[in-house]
């Protein structure tokens, strides 16, 4: 119990750190047209080449839409994930409205778990299975992403529970190709991100 407690210690100051990382490379100035935190740093998409969901490779250079989304999950997950993949489900309306403006990337933080079929029938639960490409690769190449995008992964053993539960948060990334910005959001606000996506868009 005790190194549980210092685990879960460890990684909410790894958390905090992070915070403090995004507030000092986000610009402070010109912001007041966004509910995201605008990146001073390069959070462009780095190269890859990893497998989605439906088997299909994919690469940084697939994506030439306007905008991409971005954020992180693992298909076992209890806490955050179900309620941030239930948001984009009901995130339909906008999805249809900018389909051919928008794409939507999930990269895996769980790369032992999160299998093809593991994740296709995660997507298919929630109907995403066509909305988006939830990428997959060994922990070597995921964690470059991870480190790209400054996300904490944390994996603690478990023997109460069924499956090891992996401590994480869940930032989302709004990358605007056509405007060469990044909008940040520290956790998946859903309402902000639509709010940002119809005033780059429209």
């Amino acid at each position: 119990m005790i190194g549980l407690l210092g685990l879960l210690f460890k990684f909410f100051i790894r958390i905090l750190l992070i915070f403090i990382l995004f507030i000092l490379s986000a610009c402070i100035f010109d912001n007041t047209n966004y509910m995201g935190i605008k990146s001073k740093t390069d959070l462009y998409l780095p190269e890859f080449n990893f497998q989605n969901q439906n088997g299909v490779y994919i690469s940084d250079a697939d994506f030439t839409s306007k905008l991409v989304l971005v954020t992180f999950m693992y298909s076992n997950c209890k806490t955050e994930c179900p309620s941030a993949l239930n948001d984009l489900k009901n995130f339909e309306k906008i999805r249809n409205e900018y389909k051919d403006e928008l794409n939507i990337i999930i990269f895996s933080i769980d790369p032992v778990s999160d299998t093809q079929l593991q994740v296709k029938n995660l997507l298919n639960k929630y109907e995403l299975n066509n909305s988006l490409d939830y990428l997959i690769a060994d922990k070597h190449d995921l964690k470059v992403i991870w480190q790209h995008f400054y996300v904490p992964v944390a994996y603690v053993k478990s023997k109460s529970l069924k499956d090891n539960l992996i401590l994480h948060s869940i930032p989302a990334y709004l990358i605007s190709n056509q405007n060469k910005f990044t909008l940040i959001y520290t956790e998946f606000d859903i309402d902000s991100i639509k709010v940002d996506i119809k005033n780059i868009l429209n």
